[in-house]
């Protein structure tokens, strides 16, 4: 397969836009600069198969956090390859993470739609997916779909090499995190439990590594979960213990940060308690300031209570999920805590409006 300079520029597009808030020093500034001059040249580089990507950079955070980061030129060829690579394996359209197969809304619409025709529900995800993931398990079920070209470069990113103070170390297991290629590498991993539970007079969908089957009768529930097991296990991955559930439908169930229940949708408790962890304190507080820092704690649940009951009809028209979350992201006390009670008085308003225009269509 060859490569286009449009791809290449669509995909150089893109990686200006993830790295923009970069700092001054990362490797992405001076290879903006030098693009233009050598893009024509690293093309043909590609297309010739003889393109290496450089090990990653272990970076350690002010927060203490560890990532390995990808050089801009490597992460730009990633991109570019993930471009085409959706359309050549032969992934399934029930698993929706992938573009052009419904997405994160669509997910959660045609689950709730269904729930109704289902009595039993197996929910799980898998423990530490990225990290869990057979490289050769990977590596063979690549090598029936793709080209050698492409397979070489398929290769060297997912058994790479990390270099961190002038020392390299392989990693033998695992895919990469924040690599435009992971989403589908985690797609093409898990298909044969997209092709095992197609068409088995159950509903089965799956995001990235978050699975729910739904199922008719207790049978149907234990077999599917009996069946779920043993595959995984050829996998040689786990389901997570804290977030798998196996019961009644009419219990409700979280799933992709909602609650379903069979009348009606809802942030999931865990979803709210997330973002109110995120809630970032000024420095300086102190005591004469925490009745203020605990008023807005305490408005948060008034936003909960706000979008916690509404018709999914009016979820899928009225965008209600985005509102939600980006008036969550407004709960931030910074420096000022007068400029954050404006935003935050302006959001609980926008909220009711929602709601008011909710109740006026009938739909709460």
């Amino acid at each position: 397969m060859r490569f286009t300079l449009t791809q290449l520029d669509n995909a150089y597009r893109w990686l200006c836009q993830q790295r923009k808030k970069f700092p001054p020093d990362a490797d992405i500034w001076s290879f903006r600069y030098r693009y233009p001059a050598t893009m024509s040249d690293l093309l043909q580089e590609i297309n010739s198969g003889w393109y290496r990507f450089s090990p990653q950079q272990k970076i350690i955070k002010s927060n203490g956090e560890v990532i390995h980061l990808w050089g801009s030129q490597d992460t730009l060829v990633m991109k570019l390859m993930a471009g085409v690579l959706g359309s050549i394996l032969p992934l399934s359209s029930r698993c929706t993470h992938i573009k052009g197969h419904g997405g994160l809304k669509q997910t959660i619409v045609d689950v709730q739609n269904h729930l109704s025709d289902y009595k039993y529900a197996c929910k799980t995800d898998i423990k530490s997916f990225y990290e869990s993931i057979d490289q050769y398990l990977l590596m063979d079920m690549i090598n029936d779909s793709v080209d050698s070209g492409i397979r070489n470069y398929l290769y060297q990113v997912i058994h790479r090499c990390v270099e961190y103070g002038g020392e390299f170390k392989d990693i033998d297991q695992g895919i990469p995190r924040g690599c435009p290629l992971s989403p589908i590498f985690g797609a093409l991993y898990l298909k044969a439990l997209d092709d095992h539970f197609t068409d088995k007079n159950l509903y089965y969908v799956r995001y990235m590594d978050d699975i729910l089957i739904l199922s008719k009768t207790r049978w149907q529930n234990r077999t599917a979960v009996k069946q779920l097991n043993q595959m995984l296990s050829k996998l040689k991955v786990q389901k997570h213990p804290d977030k798998t559930y196996i019961g009644k439908t009419e219990n409700g169930f979280d799933f992709l940060g909602y609650h379903f229940f069979r009348e009606t949708l809802k942030v999931a408790a865990k979803t709210w308690e997330k973002h109110a962890l995120h809630i970032k304190y000024p420095s300086y507080l102190n005591f004469g300031n925490l009745v203020m820092v605990f008023t807005l704690l305490a408005l948060l649940r008034v936003f909960a209570s706000l979008v916690s009951k509404f018709d999914i009809s009016l979820f899928k028209k009225s965008n209600l999920c985005e509102e939600g979350f980006s008036v969550s992201n407004c709960l931030i006390i910074a420096d000022e805590f007068s400029i954050d009670l404006i935003s935050l008085v302006s959001s609980i308003a926008r909220l009711r409006q929602i709601k008011r225009r909710a109740v006026d269509a009938g739909s709460i």
